[in-house]
């Protein structure tokens, strides 16, 4: 921990407020390899539960820098781009299309939770703008993330040419042989949802809510892989929804 941080901690610790502590210190990853034009990384991280708490300052610069371009480009509230995106769907499909069904669930908090992005996302986000600065649209990253008492092991993927939909999630036979023997939970499978401020028909995406390929993937994660919870993050703010959230927007979608 740098002295910035030290004398930060001391500071909260002696007015009583833990919970504004900065995240912890983000570290090289373990392994990090490329294949089939995708970036396999692999981090083990200690201080589980700081890791999967809401970020606070100070935050990577190159993560503020992408706020800050995102906010002079819109209102990033996130349920403001959801009420805009929804038009934009209700104009092309109609108010009675399931997306748009699916859509007023998350407005009105009947699927899923949406809140400030957890320390976790922001080490991923800020890994991710490496590659893409301005998280362009079709830069995405998946990860899928492990917890075993006050351990995390993350294993992502990142992209360097913008391409449709994330990039798969490798784990060897022989790591996720120890996943399992030694009883790792399956916390999280996170991914990121960029803007696309230049598109010609006004949707500029950045929403939190599941595509439909999203969502037969959380299934298929929840049933088979016995996934806790699925994140979906625009580098801002970040919704998690579970199996019940799942099946409740598949269901208004129609899949």
């Amino acid at each position: 921990m740098n002295i910035l941080k030290k004398l930060r901690a001391l500071a909260l610790l002696l007015l009583g407020s833990p919970t504004l502590l900065a995240c912890p210190d983000a570290p090289e990853p373990l392994e990090r390899r490329f294949e089939q034009n995708v970036w396999q990384y692999v981090w083990d991280l200690n201080e589980a539960a700081a890791w999967l708490g809401a970020e606070t300052a100070p935050l990577p610069d190159a993560l503020l820098a992408y706020r800050d371009y995102a906010q002079d480009q819109t209102d990033t509230d996130p349920f403001q781009l959801l009420a805009r995106q929804r038009v934009v769907f209700e104009k092309a499909y109609g108010p009675r299309d399931g997306s748009v069904k699916a859509f007023r669930l998350i407005e009105n908090r009947e699927a899923g939770i949406i809140g400030p992005s957890r320390c976790v996302d922001t080490m991923l986000m800020n890994e991710h703008l490496r590659f893409h600065p301005l998280n362009v649209p079709g830069s995405e990253f998946s990860a899928h993330i492990f917890r075993k008492g006050s351990r995390l092991k993350i294993y992502a993927a990142f992209i360097e040419q913008a391409s449709m939909g994330a990039p798969s999630v490798e784990i060897s036979p022989a790591a996720q042989q120890i996943l399992d023997q030694e009883a790792w939970t399956f916390v999280a499978f996170v991914h990121n949802h960029p803007f696309s401020f230049d598109n010609p028909y006004g949707d500029i995406s950045g929403t939190v809510i599941p595509s439909e390929p999203d969502l037969l993937t959380f299934r298929m994660l929840f049933q088979t892989a016995s996934l806790q919870l699925a994140w979906i993050t625009n580098g801002i703010h970040s919704a998690r929804y579970n199996a019940g959230d799942t099946e409740r927007l598949i269901q208004a979608e129609g899949l």
